[in-house]
């Protein structure tokens, strides 16, 4: 009996665990609302993503709108992790403190933002041949979007 509540138990335990996904949820487009302008997203290159301390995922069209959503809300930078998605390649969503931002009046973001992530300086120095503008890190697009 003890030994069936023991894997009873240890059953549980790992589903619990399972489920708590600390990481970002796929966006997806046609389907996934953005939380600050309401509008439903329409690609994964400008999109974003807080995922709160207790697992809630709250999606973005536009860094922009994440910005927004942050100063409304200071916590959310100090208990929240947030994911920029790649503009090159796959448009994966990456941990803000590993993107570079490229902000550019040439891009044409959903709200007008402007700015968007990449996971490597390469790729972003070659999308400036074409989107003339400024590189920014995570702390200069904060102060930027102050």
């Amino acid at each position: 009996m003890y030994k069936s509540l023991s894997i009873l138990f240890f059953v549980l335990i790992v589903f619990t665990f399972q489920s708590c996904n600390s990481g970002p949820e796929p966006l997806v487009v046609g389907n996934d609302h953005c939380e600050f302008c309401k509008m439903t997203l329409t690609s994964k290159k400008y999109g974003a993503e807080i995922v709160t301390n207790k697992y809630k995922a709250i999606k973005f069209d536009d860094i922009k709108c994440m910005m927004d959503y942050i100063k409304m809300d200071s916590s959310i930078k100090i208990n929240s992790k947030i994911y920029i998605s790649d503009f090159a390649g796959e448009n994966n969503l990456i941990p803000v403190n590993e993107l570079v931002f490229l902000a550019s009046d040439l891009l044409r973001t959903p709200m007008g933002g402007n700015i968007v992530g990449f996971s490597s300086i390469d790729s972003l120095k070659k999308m400036q041949l074409t989107f003339k503008g400024n590189s920014l890190n995570w702390t200069e697009l904060q102060e930027k979007m102050r």
